[in-house]
């Protein structure tokens, strides 16, 4: 394998030496979210476009993106490649964190923070529905865009994470971490809350004496074919940080083996707890077999802190075909605090995007492991990693034909998988 096709190496196909940038001249944004079309699969052409929001000022932007990175100017406001909403009219700021496309790419759901002038201490999550060529989807919420009202949560209890995840039947599920309040909520496909779930809708997710922090959801499909809700994150009680998973079913009600429901994990919850040391996740996916996989750090003094990936089953018990059963895999980078910021799975292999931090060090580092926890040996530079400069926030996605996405900033690099 020479080192121009090596996975981990940018896609010069893409953009201009495997970066593309997403801005329009001046305009000074940022890249928030992406997502990437599975279209392709159908019609024989893998990764032929992506999705991707940057957000300016009180809006935010939609942006679809062709297979070599350029705009698709059939796509968003007068055949510019650009869509410019807000989750609500007179809206203060608007931070998309997650897009989803549904209804067989029919559509497109923007989801995140949203803060009205004037609410600017309460808990929004704004969700704009998108048609397929970027124009609004009006028969979604109001205009296309409905805003939760999380009213039960206290004013200046603000909020720090917005997770989402859409159901096969289209329904939307949403979660925020305020504070010391954790919901998650489900929609139905017009926007409407769902009131067969929780309670209108809502379920307050909690640990006794614990704060919760939502990192990610997943949808699972039982046996029966039910529909199972995971929720992930980070546990900060009054000692040691660690990282959980929880399982809700249909209903909104806990996986903890009362009135008959099954067991997730020890009564609905799994903990990742490492001796003496804390745990922070940042990023919750699973595989094609429900594994569940969290990602993110145990920090430390002196530069020694480092990355984290673990793995339960589907039903929350320690994945025994992880790293030989014997739990999580710590990945350090010498002189430097390491860890993992984001996670996509793929068929094979578990892609992570990282940071590290030391003396001279800022960078953002690129790694992929199997399924069973070792790390991918023909991935990347000599010591397995791809390597950036930090620029700024981003987040990584992959193509259905394994190539990586990374953005940094307003620009999106493209590497081979």
């Amino acid at each position: 394998m020479t080192t121009q096709n090596k996975p981990g190496t940018p896609d010069l196909s893409f953009g201009g030496n495997g970066v593309a940038d997403l801005s329009r001249e001046g305009d000074g944004t940022t890249v928030t979210a992406l997502t990437v079309s599975t279209a392709g699969k159908v019609a024989k052409k893998l990764g032929d476009s992506s999705f991707v929001t940057l957000i300016k000022d009180s809006e935010f932007i939609l942006t679809k993106r062709l297979e070599n990175g350029g705009p698709n100017l059939s796509f968003g406001n007068s055949g510019s490649g650009y869509s410019i909403a807000q989750f609500e009219k007179n809206t203060a700021r608007n931070v998309p964190g997650q897009i989803h496309l549904v209804d067989d790419e029919k559509k497109i759901l923007v989801i995140g923070q949203c803060e009205p002038d004037q609410h600017n201490d309460m808990c929004f999550i704004g969700i704009t529905c998108f048609n397929a060529d970027g124009t609004l989807d009006n028969d979604f919420g109001v205009e296309g865009s409905t805003v939760i009202r999380f009213n039960d949560i206290p004013e200046g209890h603000k909020f720090s994470k917005t997770a989402s995840a859409v159901q096969p039947d289209g329904k939307i599920l949403v979660a925020i971490s305020a504070s010391v309040d954790t919901r998650l909520a489900r929609l139905n496909s017009n926007g409407t809350l769902d009131d067969s779930f929780g309670a209108g809708g809502v379920v307050n997710v909690h640990l006794p004496e614990t704060v919760l922090q939502i990192e990610g959801i997943l949808v699972q499909i039982d046996t029966s074919k039910h529909v199972k809700i995971v929720v992930g994150g980070t546990a900060i009680p009054a000692g040691r940080d660690y990282g959980f998973a929880a399982r809700f079913n249909a209903q909104g009600q806990l996986d903890d083996g009362d009135d008959g429901r099954p067991v997730f994990g020890d009564k609905g919850y799994a903990t990742l707890k490492i001796a003496e040391r804390r745990t922070v996740i940042r990023a919750v996916i699973q595989d094609s077999e429900q594994n569940i996989y969290l990602a993110g750090s145990s920090p430390a003094a002196g530069n020694t802190g480092a990355a984290v990936l673990a793995s339960f089953t589907a039903d929350g018990e320690k994945n025994p075909g992880f790293n030989k059963g014997e739990g999580p895999v710590l990945t350090r980078v010498p002189d430097a605090n390491f860890r993992w910021l984001g996670a996509v799975a793929t068929t094979k292999h578990l892609n992570v995007r990282g940071y590290a931090a030391g003396p001279g060090i800022e960078d953002i580092k690129l790694a992929r492991f199997l399924l069973d926890g070792s790390r991918d040996a023909d991935f990347g530079e000599d010591d397995n990693f791809t390597t950036l400069k930090k620029e700024g926030e981003g987040t990584i996605a992959a193509q259905p034909n394994g190539r990586l996405l990374l953005t940094q900033n307003h620009k999106m690099h493209r590497f081979l998988g």
